[in-house]
């Protein structure tokens, strides 16, 4: 019976509850019990905005910077506030400079660096060479021109004075094997972080092995390509799929011609063997060029107790939101059934997952990004 009352709770649909208007917002991340939000166009104002209470669901601006993707919370201890890291730039003209900034949740925003021609996704912190001390592990990308192609590299910070952590930061570049996405997880059981990394350019999914924790030199690394067959790689999570004890690769690729889907990848005595779980993904041009689907895909628990996650996927050039749910919470399984959350009739951004009211139940923050809104879901 509890078996059942527990698929039943993870099959079920969570309720719209709430909506406030944000021009442009393009992707959603929780920083401490708060909601950073990224907005940005090709022309006009780019801007990170913070939602500070879930509950009341206004938005405060924090400042401008160039063309804001993704935050990630960033350690007091190292700026001496609460804040967040955020990574910016987009191949698009004008906005092709990346940076890497911070931003504290009382406001403002700091660039630590800016770096020309490049553009960033995703920035963490670890400690890259294993010296005591925190830097930051990023992936930078630029697309192609006349005298130089598309790709991207692995590459990390540090302050260019310890004692100054809001001021200049240094880049080092690695090494290839990481353009956009990565998680950073002890994936193959050596007690020791490992990088999963999408590459959209390099077309494939990478498995980054470190040096005893170190990812500072490159000859040092193990590469092991995952998967080279599906085109541009997007989105990436690493997390137990199907509850056996081991993680697993949760990946979205980026395509414009209806092949985009949700992966899920599990090693099997060595070898990673595909699982497709939600495939078919196309965009829908309205207008725009290079639009591709889908985007983010996020596995969660929507309640304890279960073996199996629930996938948010954002259909990004698709413009819907989706739930991707396990057919059944057996091990062996993994077939998924894909059902359509909410439609934002444009684009739609990246979702965050998480409990912010405290209430026990998840909530799912999706930005539609050309309707200008950003909706709360709630189970």
């Amino acid at each position: 019976m509890l078996s059942n009352l527990l698929f039943s709770l993870a099959t079920a649909s969570p309720s719209e509850v709430q909506r406030v208007s944000l021009s442009n917002v393009a992707f959603a991340n929780v920083v401490n019990s708060s909601l950073y939000l990224s907005t940005f166009a090709a022309f006009g104002t780019n801007a990170e905005y913070i939602i500070d209470n879930v509950n009341t669901f206004t938005t405060r601006k924090l400042g401008n910077t160039n063309w804001p993707n993704t935050a990630t919370e960033a350690p007091d201890s190292l700026f001496g506030m609460p804040g967040a890291i955020i990574a910016g730039g987009f191949l698009v003209p004008g906005k092709s400079d990346g940076t890497i900034a911070f931003s504290p949740l009382s406001g403002g925003i700091t660039t630590l660096f800016k770096a020309s021609g490049y553009f960033y996704h995703q920035a963490e912190f670890y400690d890259v060479n294993q010296d005591g001390k925190l830097d930051i592990l990023t992936c930078r990308g630029k697309n192609g021109g006349f005298f130089s192609s598309a790709g991207g590299d692995l590459t990390w910070l540090e302050p260019v004075d310890r004692t100054k952590p809001l001021g200049a930061w240094k880049e080092t570049v690695i090494g290839k094997g990481c353009d956009t996405f990565f998680d950073l997880k002890d994936i193959n059981g050596d007690g020791y972080v490992d990088i999963v990394a999408s590459e959209f350019w390099g077309k494939k999914l990478t498995i980054i092995q470190s040096n005893q924790g170190r990812f500072d030199v490159d000859t040092q690394l193990v590469k092991t390509t995952v998967d080279s067959t599906l085109g541009s790689m997007f989105g990436v999570q690493v997390i137990d799929l199907n509850g056996d004890g081991q993680l697993d690769i949760l990946a979205t690729n980026h395509d414009g011609s209806g092949n985009g889907g949700v992966y899920g990848y599990e090693n099997q005595n060595g070898t990673w063997v595909r699982h497709d779980l939600s495939v078919g993904y196309y965009p829908i041009r309205e207008w725009g060029l290079n639009q591709a689907a889908p985007g983010f895909a996020s596995a969660y628990f929507p309640t304890a107790g279960l073996n199996k996650p629930t996938i948010v996927v954002s259909g990004d050039g698709a413009q819907q939101v989706y739930l991707v749910t396990p057919a059944s919470q057996t091990t062996n399984d993994f077939s998924y059934n894909t059902t359509m959350l909410h439609d934002c009739q444009g684009t739609s951004g990246g979702v965050a997952v998480g409990d912010l009211n405290n209430d026990g139940n998840y909530e799912l923050y999706i930005p539609c990004y050309d309707k200008g809104y950003l909706v709360k879901y709630s189970y």
